[in-house]
């Protein structure tokens, strides 16, 4: 998301860079990959999290479920170093995902508390280990976890590839709910498998193998890379329609498995498509700003549907598309205008208050 480093933005911003291994230039591919992500986060929670979609829209969840996945791919290919990172960088980049992450956090907290009464402490501690403060933060311990990885891989280069051969099927196998973490908490079984780290880690690991790969994919040549982004688009287009139109709903784990195939494709596809795309300022200020568009969207979505959406309907009949549609544009207007203040009140210490 907006919180690994690739020494442009932050050197902008004053932040002490140099001592973070870089991957080298900027890779507007991963600006495009994380700005259509986070676009599509907030397009998942506007059309399908909170309110009851429609069959067709139910069915392009097939093309979103790429989104956080996206996430981690990017984040993996942004913390990649040849050399060995240290252990005080590693610190550096926990302070940039955790700090961001209490702030947002304890104004739900605090909120909740203020609507509902009081909140234990234990209740606070598994909700923040956990991610669940908002359901969605879940990624946020998730990264955590993965952040020892990179110090690892920079060590021992050799084992990106075992390792990536390893999580991929059990990537499929925590899909299919095959590995599932055993609780005593709290929540289903549902939210901790979101929350299981082998089901995200082979997308983390997938990115540093890339980025470790930069030259040779330069070396294919922009023809190769273009009609390989192109053929794995019309393969997942080609899935999609398999999927709904001749897999009967009996058929789920069948369906999830292409799914799976799937999120690799877009991804993969992104990635090929924009290598040689020229950088756009705007891509590359949303790509900068994903970690706290993602921190903060829901909170205005979750303000329109439960303050907002029935006054509307009632006065104005508008139909369910057309309230979807409005509930993105608050998702995606409130975040950024989290950003522009925080950006202007906080200056250079805005990536450690808002992400």
């Amino acid at each position: 998301m907006g919180v690994a480093e690739d020494g442009s933005c932050e050197a902008q911003r004053g932040f002490r860079t140099r001592r973070i291994p870089q991957v080298g230039k900027r890779h507007p591919s991963i600006d495009f990959l994380k700005a259509s992500a986070i676009v599509t986060v907030i397009w998942i929670h506007s059309f399908l999290l909170l309110g009851q979609p429609r069959s067709g829209i139910r069915q392009l969840a097939f093309f979103s479920r790429f989104a956080v996945p996206a996430f981690f791919f990017t984040s993996g290919f942004l913390y990649f170093s040849a050399t060995p990172i240290s252990g005080q960088v590693l610190v550096e980049r926990v302070k940039r995902v955790v700090f961001p992450y209490l702030v947002a956090s304890g104004i739900v907290i605090a909120a909740r508390a203020l609507a509902l009464g009081t909140i234990t402490a234990k209740e606070v501690g598994i909700e923040l280990l956990a991610g669940n403060a908002v359901g969605i933060y879940y990624f946020v311990p998730v990264l955590l976890a993965a952040m020892p990885l990179a110090i690892l891989l920079s060590r021992a280069s050799w084992l990106t590839a075992p390792l990536l051969l390893v999580l991929l099927p059990l990537g499929v196998l925590c899909e299919l709910q095959y590995v599932v973490i055993d609780t005593s908490f709290g929540m289903d079984s549902l939210s901790w498998n979101v929350r299981n780290p082998l089901r995200w880690w082979g997308y983390f690991v997938g990115g540093w193998w890339m980025a470790g790969h930069v030259d040779e994919i330069r070396g294919l040549g922009r023809s190769a890379r273009q009609w390989t982004g192109m053929i794995v688009f019309v393969v997942v287009a080609s899935l999609f329609v398999y999927v709904v139109l001749e897999l009967p709903p009996t058929w789920s784990r069948s369906r999830t498995g292409l799914e799976y195939v799937a999120i690799w494709g877009v991804i993969m596809g992104i990635f090929l498509l924009a290598f040689d795309w020229p950088e756009v300022r705007a891509v590359r200020w949303l790509s900068d700003a994903t970690y706290p568009i993602y921190l903060y969207h829901y909170f205005f979505i979750f303000l329109y549907r439960f303050v907002v959406v029935e006054p509307l309907r009632r006065r104005l009949l508008l139909a369910q598309a057309i309230l979807d549609g409005i509930a993105f544009l608050v998702g995606l207007a409130g975040s950024l205008a989290v950003v522009a203040f925080g950006r202007r009140a906080f200056g250079r210490r805005a990536r450690l208050r808002i992400g």
